[in-house]
């Protein structure tokens, strides 16, 4: 502090702390109170748990402007120090990037817009150009042009298919047999606890979904090769007798050997179309496999792997009725595209 606070000035800030609701305003006069008593900027920080510049550019606001400004800047986040270009320049840079830390971002602020900021001041000005902290999401490499072109050759044969005809779309998932958690409503400071299965055992599930009439086919296999597909079709042939029959397969290498081949070549009424590379989000039966989680397997304890089996098949079991909202909702052909 560039000079002592009187005695009349210390009640003042004390009066305006008693009354103040907003925390961060709070902070300031009492950053203000600590300097006075003689504290370091890096013994305020700490026991305000906040970094010295800021406590460093408080101080400063409020030798130049006073208390009153100080205050206006914690309720309303204080006048921008950056031009509107520059909060265009930083916005962008904030977008091409990945930023994991604000403080990553002071330098290039320094050097490329000529303004110093706390982490705290910056942070303030990325929430007010509408910026948020949240994890990144992994996105498949996928070609955005392969994925358009697949989703126009889809909706061209919904529209071209006779009546008889169905879309399935097919996919195989292994469920196993161990204690899968989620997010449950719990009693604030408590926890909700699940025993553990220590199962290694799995299911595998090969099946094909029809988004149009929420059908499901499903074979428990071994695993999931060449001749389970087989199985699949011949199931998906006596599953559905009349029209074509078009299942949507990812580009898994036994989906084009040549024993799925040869049986394609005795079954003309069966007929694959193949996904984009690295186009889960093209497949309706990833979401199915979700909801077959969700439903049937989060937050249950299986004690044993016969209990675990039995509830991924009961699933299935006039799944069309029970989880009708869901399927519309989730388990649909309403693709979202993806990828550069």
């Amino acid at each position: 502090m560039d000079n002592k606070l009187s005695p009349e000035e210390i009640e003042e800030l004390k009066e305006r702390h008693r009354a103040c609701r907003d925390r961060r305003s709070a902070d300031r006069i009492k950053a203000v109170i600590l300097l006075d008593r003689g504290f370091s900027y890096e013994e305020a920080a700490k026991a305000l748990l906040l970094d010295d510049s800021t406590v460093r550019d408080w101080e400063s606001q409020f030798d130049e402007d006073g208390l009153e400004a100080l205050l206006v800047d914690g309720f309303s986040g204080g006048k921008a120090r950056l031009t509107a270009e520059q909060e265009s320049l930083l916005s962008g840079h904030v977008e091409e990037g990945c930023f994991g830390r604000v403080a990553d971002l002071l330098p290039w602020v320094k050097d490329e817009l000529g303004t110093e900021y706390s982490v705290d001041g910056l942070t303030e000005a990325l929430h007010r150009l509408g910026f948020v902290y949240k994890e990144a999401k992994k996105m498949p490499p996928a070609k955005l042009e392969e994925q358009v072109g697949f989703a126009e050759e889809y909706e061209t044969l919904k529209a071209c298919k006779d009546g008889n005809d169905r879309i399935w779309f097919g996919d195989a998932v292994h469920p196993s047999h161990d204690t899968k958690t989620s997010g449950v409503w719990v009693k604030k400071g408590t926890e909700k606890e699940l025993p553990a299965s220590s199962g290694r055992k799995r299911v595998t599930l090969n099946g094909a979904y029809c988004p149009e009439t929420a059908e499901a086919v499903i074979c428990e296999e071994e695993t999931a090769d060449s001749e389970a597909l087989v199985r699949l079709l011949g199931r998906l042939e006596q599953w559905q007798t009349e029209g074509i029959i078009w299942l949507v397969l990812d580009n898994a290498r036994h989906h084009r050997s040549k024993l799925v081949a040869e049986w394609l070549a005795l079954h003309q009424r069966v007929r694959i179309l193949y996904l984009p590379p690295y186009s889960p989000n093209l497949n309706p039966i990833e979401r199915l496999w979700l909801l077959l989680h969700r439903k049937a397997l989060y937050n249950q304890y299986f004690r044993t792997f016969a209990e675990f089996r039995a509830a991924v098949q009961a699933f299935f079991e006039n799944m069309s009725e029970r989880y009708s909202a869901e399927l519309a909702s989730l388990v649909n052909d309403h693709f979202e595209l993806m990828g550069n």
